[in-house]
């Protein structure tokens, strides 16, 4: 047996179940994209035999097959969820640092940041270092960022840093 499906190309999660409510003298054996997914002997207890498997498809088909020592296969139905596609880190060839500069004289915070050539960057603050608030998206200027914390005066301790976005 060989079964087809046409899907974009990627990483799909497939559930496949295989069984019989009549009959049990089956050996299920099914391969996914040769990944072997369902393996099993049905019972009179027992005669669903299930299975799951992470696979990538690159020729835009999905291929269901019979596996080895199969007798009997039996598809009762097949389970296609598309695996999300990896989100796209920024790279960055050394890490950069950030410095505190201080207050300007209109009360804004002012750091400095070293190692990239980004043009912007994203602040956020906490006061625990477990969660994080974002403040606001900045430019970097000549190594620089000016934003507005809020009265700082007023907080016993805060702590910042910065991320790149892609």
């Amino acid at each position: 047996m060989i079964w087809e499906i046409a899907v974009p190309n990627g990483t799909y999660n497939v559930f496949v179940v295989c069984g019989d409510p009549t009959a049990f003298d089956s050996v299920y054996s099914v391969n996914v994209e040769d990944v072997l997914t369902v393996s099993g002997t049905p019972t009179s207890a027992n005669r669903w035999i299930s299975g799951t498997s992470t696979v990538t498809v690159s020729d835009g088909r999905l291929t269901i097959s019979n596996g080895p020592n199969d007798h009997n296969n039996k598809l009762c139905f097949i389970d296609i969820t598309a695996v999300s596609a990896p989100v796209a880190l920024v790279a960055i060839a050394e890490p950069f640092t950030l410095s505190w500069l201080g207050l300007t004289s209109d009360g804004q915070v002012k750091l400095q940041v070293h190692g990239t050539s980004a043009a912007s960057c994203v602040i956020e603050a906490s006061s625990d270092l477990l969660t994080w608030e974002r403040l606001t998206l900045v430019p970097i200027v000549n190594q620089t960022v000016t934003f507005d914390a809020g009265n700082v005066l007023l907080r016993q301790q805060r702590f910042y840093r910065a991320r790149l976005e892609p």
